[in-house]
Protein backbone atom coordinates (compact mmCIF):
# COMPACT_ATOMS: atom_id res chain seq x y z
CA UNK A 1 0.00 0.00 0.00
CA UNK A 2 1.10 3.62 -0.50
CA UNK A 3 1.87 5.38 2.28
CA UNK A 4 3.06 9.30 2.09
CA UNK A 5 5.70 10.63 4.35
CA UNK A 6 4.72 13.31 7.03
CA UNK A 7 6.78 16.34 6.15
CA UNK A 8 6.05 19.70 8.26
CA UNK A 9 4.15 20.78 5.86
CA UNK A 10 1.92 17.83 5.11
CA UNK A 11 1.27 18.26 8.79
CA UNK A 12 0.07 21.63 8.63
CA UNK A 13 -2.19 20.99 5.78
CA UNK A 14 -3.65 17.67 7.72
CA UNK A 15 -4.31 19.77 10.68
CA UNK A 16 -5.51 22.34 8.60
CA UNK A 17 -7.81 19.98 7.00
CA UNK A 18 -8.55 18.56 10.41
CA UNK A 19 -9.46 21.87 11.86
CA UNK A 20 -11.58 22.90 9.10
CA UNK A 21 -13.45 19.50 8.95
CA UNK A 22 -14.22 20.51 13.04
CA UNK A 23 -15.71 23.89 11.87
CA UNK A 24 -17.77 23.39 9.14
CA UNK A 25 -20.26 21.26 10.48
CA UNK A 26 -24.26 21.30 10.35
CA UNK A 27 -27.56 21.19 12.51
CA UNK A 28 -29.82 19.05 12.02
CA UNK A 29 -32.38 18.17 13.91
CA UNK A 30 -30.40 19.66 17.03
CA UNK A 31 -27.46 17.47 16.31
CA UNK A 32 -23.97 19.16 15.02
CA UNK A 33 -22.20 16.83 12.53
CA UNK A 34 -19.00 17.72 10.97
CA UNK A 35 -16.71 15.49 9.17
CA UNK A 36 -13.25 15.42 11.73
CA UNK A 37 -13.69 11.70 12.09
CA UNK A 38 -13.23 11.37 8.15
CA UNK A 39 -10.52 13.43 8.08
CA UNK A 40 -8.71 11.30 10.72
CA UNK A 41 -9.53 7.98 9.06
CA UNK A 42 -8.50 9.22 5.92
CA UNK A 43 -5.11 10.88 7.38
CA UNK A 44 -4.93 7.82 8.80
CA UNK A 45 -5.39 5.32 6.00
CA UNK A 46 -2.99 7.26 3.23
CA UNK A 47 -0.25 8.76 5.80
CA UNK A 48 0.05 5.29 7.75
CA UNK A 49 -1.32 3.93 11.26
CA UNK A 50 1.06 6.00 13.38
CA UNK A 51 1.24 9.31 11.64
CA UNK A 52 -1.90 9.35 11.67
CA UNK A 53 -2.02 8.61 15.88
CA UNK A 54 0.35 11.47 15.78
CA UNK A 55 -1.48 13.88 14.30
CA UNK A 56 -4.47 12.98 16.12
CA UNK A 57 -2.46 13.18 19.72
CA UNK A 58 -1.18 15.99 18.46
CA UNK A 59 -4.36 17.46 17.43
CA UNK A 60 -5.80 16.74 20.93
CA UNK A 61 -2.87 18.32 22.81
CA UNK A 62 -3.60 21.72 20.41
CA UNK A 63 -7.21 21.39 21.80
CA UNK A 64 -5.88 22.56 25.19
CA UNK A 65 -4.96 25.59 24.22
CA UNK A 66 -7.11 26.45 21.03
CA UNK A 67 -10.33 26.52 19.76
CA UNK A 68 -9.73 23.65 17.32
CA UNK A 69 -12.43 22.08 17.77
CA UNK A 70 -16.16 22.39 16.80
CA UNK A 71 -17.24 25.39 18.63
CA UNK A 72 -14.94 28.08 20.71
CA UNK A 73 -14.05 25.56 23.45
CA UNK A 74 -11.40 24.44 24.37
CA UNK A 75 -9.33 22.62 27.15
CA UNK A 76 -10.88 21.58 30.46
CA UNK A 77 -14.38 22.80 29.19
CA UNK A 78 -13.85 20.23 26.17
CA UNK A 79 -12.14 17.55 28.01
CA UNK A 80 -14.91 17.52 30.96
CA UNK A 81 -17.44 18.11 28.30
CA UNK A 82 -19.83 15.79 26.16
CA UNK A 83 -17.65 15.05 23.00
CA UNK A 84 -14.73 14.51 24.78
CA UNK A 85 -15.22 10.65 24.69
CA UNK A 86 -15.68 11.02 20.74
CA UNK A 87 -12.28 12.91 20.53
CA UNK A 88 -10.50 10.73 23.25
CA UNK A 89 -11.33 7.89 20.35
CA UNK A 90 -9.55 9.40 17.69
CA UNK A 91 -6.12 8.19 18.27
CA UNK A 92 -7.03 4.92 18.35
CA UNK A 93 -9.43 5.29 15.94
CA UNK A 94 -6.42 6.38 13.62
CA UNK A 95 -4.08 2.89 14.81
CA UNK A 96 -7.48 0.76 13.25
CA UNK A 97 -7.87 2.63 10.34
CA UNK A 98 -4.22 2.63 9.26
CA UNK A 99 -3.81 -0.89 10.19
CA UNK A 100 -6.78 -2.59 8.48
CA UNK A 101 -6.77 -0.89 4.90
CA UNK A 102 -7.59 -3.01 2.14
CA UNK A 103 -7.64 -2.90 -1.66
CA UNK A 104 -11.45 -2.57 -2.68
CA UNK A 105 -13.45 0.26 -1.95
CA UNK A 106 -16.28 -1.74 -0.59
CA UNK A 107 -13.90 -3.51 1.86
CA UNK A 108 -12.54 0.00 3.37
CA UNK A 109 -16.20 0.95 3.62
CA UNK A 110 -16.81 -1.61 6.23
CA UNK A 111 -13.44 -1.13 7.96
CA UNK A 112 -14.59 2.66 8.09
CA UNK A 113 -17.65 1.88 9.38
CA UNK A 114 -16.26 -0.13 12.43
CA UNK A 115 -13.89 2.36 13.05
CA UNK A 116 -16.90 4.91 13.05
CA UNK A 117 -19.12 2.83 15.52
CA UNK A 118 -15.39 2.29 17.53
CA UNK A 119 -15.64 5.87 17.65
CA UNK A 120 -18.92 6.21 18.75
CA UNK A 121 -19.18 3.62 21.39
CA UNK A 122 -16.18 5.12 23.14
CA UNK A 123 -18.17 8.08 22.99
CA UNK A 124 -21.27 6.88 24.14
CA UNK A 125 -19.38 5.18 26.82
CA UNK A 126 -18.17 8.12 27.83
CA UNK A 127 -21.57 9.88 28.41
CA UNK A 128 -22.95 6.99 30.71
CA UNK A 129 -19.88 6.66 32.68
CA UNK A 130 -18.74 9.87 33.14
CA UNK A 131 -21.77 12.44 32.12
CA UNK A 132 -24.26 9.56 34.38
CA UNK A 133 -26.72 8.90 31.42
CA UNK A 134 -27.98 5.87 32.08
CA UNK A 135 -26.82 3.32 29.08
CA UNK A 136 -29.88 3.75 26.86
CA UNK A 137 -29.76 7.38 27.07
CA UNK A 138 -26.31 7.49 26.05
CA UNK A 139 -27.21 5.60 22.86
CA UNK A 140 -29.95 7.46 22.50
CA UNK A 141 -28.25 10.44 22.70
CA UNK A 142 -24.63 10.04 22.28
CA UNK A 143 -25.34 7.10 19.47
CA UNK A 144 -28.30 6.60 17.74
CA UNK A 145 -28.29 9.96 16.07
CA UNK A 146 -24.62 9.88 14.46
CA UNK A 147 -25.23 6.34 13.19
CA UNK A 148 -26.62 7.09 9.32
CA UNK A 149 -23.98 10.20 8.89
CA UNK A 150 -21.16 7.24 10.15
CA UNK A 151 -22.28 5.37 7.39
CA UNK A 152 -22.34 8.04 4.96
CA UNK A 153 -18.88 9.45 5.81
CA UNK A 154 -17.46 5.74 5.64
CA UNK A 155 -18.75 5.31 2.20
CA UNK A 156 -17.04 8.92 1.10
CA UNK A 157 -14.23 7.04 2.90
CA UNK A 158 -13.79 4.32 1.22
CA UNK A 159 -14.60 6.08 -2.49
CA UNK A 160 -11.86 8.83 -1.65
CA UNK A 161 -9.25 5.69 -0.72
CA UNK A 162 -10.12 3.98 -3.66
CA UNK A 163 -9.54 7.34 -5.46
CA UNK A 164 -6.28 7.55 -4.11
CA UNK A 165 -5.46 4.21 -5.20
CA UNK A 166 -6.03 4.36 -8.29
CA UNK A 167 -3.94 7.68 -8.61
CA UNK A 168 -0.97 6.33 -7.07
CA UNK A 169 -1.20 3.04 -9.27
CA UNK A 170 -1.40 5.41 -12.69
CA UNK A 171 1.50 7.56 -11.82
CA UNK A 172 3.92 4.89 -10.84
CA UNK A 173 2.51 3.05 -13.95
CA UNK A 174 3.73 6.58 -15.29
CA UNK A 175 6.57 6.48 -14.26
CA UNK A 176 7.42 3.33 -16.19
CA UNK A 177 6.49 3.77 -19.59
Amino acid sequence: MATIRFSFTSIIVSLALLILASKVGFDLGGETYTLQTMVIILIATIGGAYRGMFLALFYLWLGNYFPVFNGAAYGDVVYNGNTAGYLFAFPFAALLAGHFKQAEWYTNTLVFLIVHLFILTLGGLWLWQYRHLDLMDAWQFGMQPYLWFAGVKSLLCGLIYYAYLNYEKKKIQGSFT
